[in-house]
């Protein structure tokens, strides 16, 4: 299984979460310096993406607050292109890329290896707040036999990718390996639906019948807002 070419999504530093959560983030200093901020740069290199979408429907009163408005980020959604194919398969999210590297989980004070991340999750702590960037493998365990009571076919597809060209790529790969082959040796058909586009991944986990969701900012986003969506249960 080669996908040493595909888990990169060309989406350079495209952050969803932050840009919609975080006005520090969509407002402050831009990575690309020619750009007033990273708002102005995703209007320049993601015009029709999410991100810009939304942001351009904030008004004086909600562009400095924190969090996402999930009223304005539903209609977004409703009006974009990408409409996806809902089947009975159990979709899992994986957040890939250069959070792999990270050398300070708050439970083991150090980097963890893939197959470490894979059984322990990878816990981390920005400010006061942790967050699980993977869960443990109990978690998507426990969700798969639930989901299969529920009449889910024995079929995955694991989404993900990495939104920086050269960070991470080696240890996501293996992350990957790691849980299909896990996920095969329990009898399921595991599909890769990995370096896709980041908005188009987004609309889909979105409205899939059943998801198990990742770690990080971008998973939470799809868990709230299919909590909104009263897709799932809190």
């Amino acid at each position: 299984m080669d996908i040493s070419n595909n888990l990169y999504t060309n989406w350079e530093m495209y952050r969803l979460s932050d840009m919609l959560n975080v006005p520090m983030v969509r407002y402050g200093k831009s990575i690309n310096l020619k750009y007033e901020n990273e708002y102005e740069r995703y209007l320049h290199e993601y015009p029709n993406s999410i991100a810009s979408k939304y942001i351009s429907k904030l008004n004086l009163e909600n562009c400095t607050q924190e969090g996402t408005n999930l009223n304005l980020l539903d209609k977004v959604i409703e009006n974009h292109s990408f409409k996806p194919n809902i089947t009975d398969k159990i979709y899992i999210h994986l957040r890939l890329g250069d959070i792999v590297l990270a050398d300070n989980d708050v439970r083991f004070k150090r980097k963890l290896l893939p197959k470490e991340i894979c059984i322990n999750g990878l816990l981390l702590k920005y400010g006061k707040t942790e967050m699980y960037y993977f869960f443990p493998w109990s978690h998507y365990f426990e969700k798969l036999k639930e989901f299969l009571k529920k009449g889910a076919l024995k079929q995955i597809i694991i989404v993900g990718g990495c939104h920086r060209k050269n960070k991470g790529i080696e240890e996501s790969m293996e992350i990957v390996r790691l849980y299909k082959n896990q996920l095969e040796k329990y009898g399921y058909n595991v599909e890769l639906q990995i370096g896709g586009n980041p908005d188009e991944d987004f609309v889909t986990l979105s409205n899939v019948k059943y998801f198990i969701e990742g770690g990080g900012g971008y998973g939470k986003l799809i868990k709230n807002y299919r909590i909104f969506k009263k897709l799932d249960l809190e």
